[in-house]
Protein backbone atom coordinates (compact mmCIF):
# COMPACT_ATOMS: atom_id res chain seq x y z
CA UNK A 1 0.00 0.00 0.00
CA UNK A 2 2.71 2.46 0.82
CA UNK A 3 4.26 2.11 -2.98
CA UNK A 4 0.43 2.43 -4.49
CA UNK A 5 0.12 5.54 -2.49
CA UNK A 6 3.65 6.83 -3.82
CA UNK A 7 2.57 5.97 -6.81
CA UNK A 8 -1.04 8.32 -6.60
CA UNK A 9 1.38 11.19 -5.15
CA UNK A 10 3.63 11.06 -7.65
CA UNK A 11 0.78 12.01 -9.72
CA UNK A 12 -0.85 14.46 -7.86
CA UNK A 13 -1.03 15.97 -4.80
CA UNK A 14 -3.93 14.23 -2.55
CA UNK A 15 -6.05 14.62 0.59
CA UNK A 16 -6.56 11.38 2.74
CA UNK A 17 -10.48 10.96 1.57
CA UNK A 18 -8.98 11.53 -2.37
CA UNK A 19 -6.61 8.49 -1.91
CA UNK A 20 -9.53 6.48 -0.36
CA UNK A 21 -11.09 7.31 -3.79
CA UNK A 22 -8.62 6.63 -5.80
CA UNK A 23 -8.04 3.28 -3.85
CA UNK A 24 -11.96 2.62 -4.72
CA UNK A 25 -11.79 3.51 -8.42
CA UNK A 26 -8.40 1.74 -8.85
CA UNK A 27 -6.91 -0.15 -6.82
CA UNK A 28 -9.15 -2.57 -4.26
CA UNK A 29 -8.34 -5.47 -5.78
CA UNK A 30 -4.58 -4.79 -4.17
CA UNK A 31 -5.51 -2.98 -0.76
CA UNK A 32 -7.95 -1.72 1.82
CA UNK A 33 -9.33 1.48 1.43
CA UNK A 34 -9.28 1.62 5.43
CA UNK A 35 -8.85 5.49 6.44
CA UNK A 36 -6.58 3.62 9.17
CA UNK A 37 -4.92 2.00 7.16
CA UNK A 38 -4.37 4.83 4.77
CA UNK A 39 -3.91 7.54 7.60
CA UNK A 40 -1.17 4.59 9.26
CA UNK A 41 1.09 4.53 5.96
CA UNK A 42 0.67 8.77 5.35
CA UNK A 43 2.00 9.10 8.87
CA UNK A 44 4.96 6.81 8.22
CA UNK A 45 6.08 8.14 5.04
CA UNK A 46 5.59 11.65 7.09
CA UNK A 47 7.99 10.68 9.74
CA UNK A 48 10.48 8.82 6.91
CA UNK A 49 10.47 12.53 5.14
CA UNK A 50 8.86 10.52 2.25
CA UNK A 51 6.08 13.17 2.09
CA UNK A 52 4.91 16.34 3.07
CA UNK A 53 1.56 17.80 4.19
CA UNK A 54 0.31 20.73 3.39
CA UNK A 55 -2.43 22.34 5.76
CA UNK A 56 -5.37 24.11 4.18
CA UNK A 57 -9.24 25.47 4.66
CA UNK A 58 -11.90 25.08 2.27
CA UNK A 59 -15.62 25.78 3.07
CA UNK A 60 -14.37 26.82 6.71
CA UNK A 61 -12.99 22.71 6.96
CA UNK A 62 -9.28 22.25 8.05
CA UNK A 63 -8.13 19.77 5.17
CA UNK A 64 -4.53 18.47 4.62
CA UNK A 65 -2.84 17.32 1.36
CA UNK A 66 0.04 15.08 1.07
CA UNK A 67 2.87 15.59 -1.33
CA UNK A 68 5.16 13.10 -2.77
CA UNK A 69 9.45 14.42 -1.65
CA UNK A 70 12.86 13.75 -3.29
CA UNK A 71 13.15 10.91 -0.89
CA UNK A 72 9.98 9.69 -1.94
CA UNK A 73 9.91 9.80 -5.35
CA UNK A 74 13.75 7.87 -4.85
CA UNK A 75 11.98 5.06 -2.69
CA UNK A 76 9.08 4.82 -5.23
CA UNK A 77 11.31 4.36 -8.25
CA UNK A 78 13.54 2.04 -6.40
CA UNK A 79 10.60 -0.03 -5.58
CA UNK A 80 9.52 0.21 -8.77
CA UNK A 81 12.58 -0.50 -10.94
CA UNK A 82 12.51 -3.90 -9.11
CA UNK A 83 11.09 -7.19 -10.92
CA UNK A 84 7.27 -7.61 -10.34
CA UNK A 85 7.37 -10.86 -8.19
CA UNK A 86 4.31 -12.92 -9.44
CA UNK A 87 5.28 -15.94 -7.11
CA UNK A 88 5.14 -13.72 -3.76
CA UNK A 89 1.46 -14.95 -3.28
CA UNK A 90 1.47 -15.01 0.49
CA UNK A 91 -1.63 -14.96 1.10
CA UNK A 92 -3.46 -17.70 4.11
CA UNK A 93 -6.33 -17.87 2.11
CA UNK A 94 -4.35 -20.68 -0.47
CA UNK A 95 -3.91 -21.94 2.56
CA UNK A 96 -7.17 -23.84 3.03
CA UNK A 97 -6.81 -25.09 -0.57
CA UNK A 98 -4.29 -27.45 0.99
CA UNK A 99 -6.44 -28.70 3.91
CA UNK A 100 -9.57 -28.93 2.00
CA UNK A 101 -9.25 -32.39 2.45
CA UNK A 102 -10.55 -32.22 6.02
CA UNK A 103 -13.96 -31.11 5.22
CA UNK A 104 -16.53 -33.58 4.02
CA UNK A 105 -17.30 -33.56 0.00
CA UNK A 106 -20.61 -31.58 0.16
CA UNK A 107 -18.08 -28.89 2.49
CA UNK A 108 -15.59 -29.10 -0.37
CA UNK A 109 -18.22 -28.03 -3.26
CA UNK A 110 -20.03 -25.23 -0.83
CA UNK A 111 -16.55 -23.68 -0.02
CA UNK A 112 -15.70 -24.59 -3.97
CA UNK A 113 -18.85 -22.21 -4.63
CA UNK A 114 -18.69 -19.71 -2.64
CA UNK A 115 -14.67 -19.51 -3.92
CA UNK A 116 -16.25 -19.36 -7.62
CA UNK A 117 -18.83 -16.84 -6.59
CA UNK A 118 -16.34 -14.73 -5.05
CA UNK A 119 -14.04 -14.52 -7.85
CA UNK A 120 -16.90 -13.59 -10.27
CA UNK A 121 -18.29 -10.61 -7.83
CA UNK A 122 -13.68 -9.87 -8.32
CA UNK A 123 -14.70 -9.97 -12.33
CA UNK A 124 -17.90 -7.78 -11.95
CA UNK A 125 -15.68 -4.92 -9.77
CA UNK A 126 -12.48 -5.03 -12.11
CA UNK A 127 -14.94 -4.62 -15.54
CA UNK A 128 -16.66 -1.84 -13.81
CA UNK A 129 -13.56 -0.41 -13.22
CA UNK A 130 -12.75 -1.18 -17.05
CA UNK A 131 -15.83 0.78 -18.28
CA UNK A 132 -15.64 3.38 -15.72
CA UNK A 133 -11.92 4.57 -17.03
CA UNK A 134 -12.89 3.32 -20.65
CA UNK A 135 -14.95 6.38 -20.29
CA UNK A 136 -12.86 8.96 -18.37
CA UNK A 137 -9.56 8.07 -19.40
CA UNK A 138 -9.28 11.39 -22.28
CA UNK A 139 -10.65 13.18 -19.70
CA UNK A 140 -8.49 11.94 -16.84
CA UNK A 141 -5.66 12.72 -19.30
CA UNK A 142 -6.04 16.38 -19.97
CA UNK A 143 -7.25 17.00 -16.26
CA UNK A 144 -3.93 15.48 -15.15
CA UNK A 145 -1.88 17.52 -17.49
CA UNK A 146 -3.75 20.56 -16.56
CA UNK A 147 -3.03 19.69 -13.17
CA UNK A 148 0.81 19.35 -13.98
CA UNK A 149 1.17 22.72 -15.94
CA UNK A 150 -0.50 24.59 -13.13
CA UNK A 151 2.50 22.64 -10.84
CA UNK A 152 5.33 21.88 -13.31
CA UNK A 153 8.50 21.90 -10.77
CA UNK A 154 6.20 19.07 -8.94
CA UNK A 155 5.65 17.07 -11.53
CA UNK A 156 8.44 17.49 -14.30
CA UNK A 157 9.37 13.34 -13.50
CA UNK A 158 5.46 12.47 -14.91
CA UNK A 159 4.16 15.01 -17.20
CA UNK A 160 5.22 13.53 -20.39
CA UNK A 161 3.99 10.19 -19.14
CA UNK A 162 0.34 10.39 -18.82
CA UNK A 163 -0.28 7.78 -21.95
CA UNK A 164 1.68 5.59 -20.94
CA UNK A 165 0.08 5.39 -17.46
CA UNK A 166 -3.65 5.39 -19.09
CA UNK A 167 -1.33 2.41 -20.85
CA UNK A 168 -0.68 0.19 -18.05
CA UNK A 169 -3.64 0.50 -15.98
CA UNK A 170 -5.46 -1.10 -18.59
CA UNK A 171 -2.63 -3.84 -18.84
CA UNK A 172 -3.05 -3.99 -14.73
CA UNK A 173 -6.78 -4.81 -15.83
CA UNK A 174 -6.46 -6.88 -18.22
CA UNK A 175 -3.79 -8.86 -16.19
CA UNK A 176 -6.11 -9.10 -13.24
CA UNK A 177 -9.29 -10.12 -15.39
CA UNK A 178 -7.58 -12.98 -17.01
CA UNK A 179 -6.44 -13.93 -13.36
CA UNK A 180 -9.61 -14.10 -12.19
CA UNK A 181 -11.08 -16.15 -15.24
CA UNK A 182 -8.39 -18.44 -14.88
CA UNK A 183 -8.81 -19.07 -11.42
CA UNK A 184 -12.89 -19.55 -12.12
CA UNK A 185 -12.09 -22.24 -14.91
CA UNK A 186 -9.59 -23.93 -12.05
CA UNK A 187 -11.77 -23.81 -9.77
CA UNK A 188 -14.39 -25.02 -11.66
CA UNK A 189 -12.21 -28.17 -12.83
CA UNK A 190 -11.90 -28.71 -9.23
CA UNK A 191 -15.60 -29.27 -8.62
CA UNK A 192 -16.00 -31.18 -11.18
CA UNK A 193 -13.36 -33.73 -9.71
CA UNK A 194 -14.55 -33.41 -6.38
CA UNK A 195 -17.78 -34.09 -7.27
CA UNK A 196 -16.65 -37.80 -8.97
CA UNK A 197 -15.25 -38.30 -6.15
Amino acid sequence: MTELILGMLMQQKLTVYEIRVLIRKRFLSFCTDSLGSIQAVLKKLLAEEKVIVTEYVEKSVNKKRYSITGKGREHFFKWLQNPINITDVRNTETGKLLLLGMLSGEERISVIDDTIALLEEEVAYLLEVQAYDNRIRDDETMQLHEYWNRDANYFSLVMDKAEDIAFYKNMTLEYGLALLKFNIEWFKRLKEIVRRE
